[in-house]
């Protein structure tokens, strides 16, 4: 008798890595995969992609598409969502007023260093 079966198994991305099991379906081998430390990521077309645990994935700011691995600094995880440099988030601790934008120009409009008081309640800003 021959039997037709699809079986699924994770691949990763970053490095072509492919899992050693073979899984009845996809849910399965992701449940299994990030088990094992995979992580499982959308890109900013709405693809998903699987890293293996060697990998790291690309961050992709959910403003305006931009890519760059996890190693370069000024990225912001906030909300489940990843921001690029040009697109950091400040939220004031005072009034809870909301800014989104590039650290200099926040700064520059008396946003505190860690953007979390606003220009109005930033007692290091200098007043004229």
């Amino acid at each position: 008798m021959i039997r037709e079966r699809t079986s699924y198994s994770c691949v990763c991305d970053g490095c072509g890595y492919e899992q050693f099991d073979d899984y009845w379906s996809e849910d399965a081998a992701l449940a299994q995969a990030e088990d094992d430390g995979w992580t499982y990521c959308e890109d900013s077309q709405g693809d998903w992609e699987t890293y293996c645990p060697n990998c790291h994935p690309m961050y992709v700011c959910h403003h305006c598409g931009l890519k760059s691995d996890c190693n370069e600094p000024g990225w912001q995880e906030r909300d489940g969502h990843v921001d690029c440099p040009n697109h950091l988030h400040a939220d004031c601790r005072e009034c809870r007023c909301h800014d989104i934008g590039t650290r200099y120009r926040l700064e520059y409009q008396g946003w505190s260093h860690e953007l979390d008081l606003c220009p109005d309640h930033n007692p290091k800003r200098n007043r004229e």
